[in-house]
C-alpha cells in the first residue's frame, strides 16, 4: 500500500498519469525522474551562484579602480554579497560547500586548471601579478549532468 501511495505522489508531482496496476518499474522510472530533476536544480543553483559571485567581483573591480579583492570574503564586507553562496555540483564526491581555494602564482588559464584541487567549492585567483587575477571557477574536475567539466563554466 505504501508503494502505491508513493507512486501516486511521485506521478502527481511529475505530471505522469497514475493508473491502477502500476508497478515497480513505473515507480523506478518516476524516482529516476525526480533524481534527475533534483540534480538539475542543484547544478542550476551552482551555476547561478557562480554568476552572482562573478557579478560581485566585476562590480568590486569597478568600485576599486581596477583591483580585485585578495579574498572573496571582501565581497561580504560591503554591498556586494551578504555571504559567499555554496557550490553544489550534485556529485557524490562533493558535499555542497562555500569553501574557497585561493590560488596565487597562476601563469595562465591552463595553469589555473592544473592547480585545481577538486574540492567541489570555489577556486579564485587572488594574485595581482597573475594574468588570471580575479578569475573564479568551480573547483571540480568532474563533468556536470550535461557532460561539461565544472571548471569550464
Amino acid at each position: 500500500m505504501k508503494r502505491i501511495v508513493t507512486l501516486a505522489l511521485l506521478c502527481a508531482a511529475l505530471g505522469i498519469p497514475a493508473k491502477a496496476g502500476d508497478g515497480l518499474e513505473e515507480l523506478r522510472t518516476a524516482m529516476a525522474q525526480v533524481k534527475d530533476l533534483s540534480t538539475a536544480m542543484r547544478e542550476g543553483r551552482t551555476k547561478g551562484n557562480l554568476g552572482a559571485i562573478r557579478s560581485a567581483l566585476s562590480i568590486y573591480y569597478g568600485d576599486h579602480e581596477g583591483r580585485y579583492p585578495m579574498s572573496l570574503d571582501e565581497l561580504t564586507n560591503g554591498n556586494y554579497l551578504k555571504f559567499i553562496p555554496q557550490a553544489d555540483t550534485a556529485r557524490p564526491e562533493h558535499a555542497a560547500t562555500n569553501s574557497v581555494l585561493v590560488l596565487t602564482k597562476v601563469v595562465d588559464e591552463a595553469d589555473l586548471y592544473r592547480q585545481l584541487q577538486d574540492t567541489g567549492g570555489w577556486a579564485y585567483v587572488a594574485d595581482p601579478d597573475s594574468p588570471a587575477w580575479g578569475i573564479l571557477v568551480v573547483d571540480c574536475t568532474h563533468a556536470d549532468s550535461k557532460g561539461r567539466l565544472w571548471y569550464l563554466y
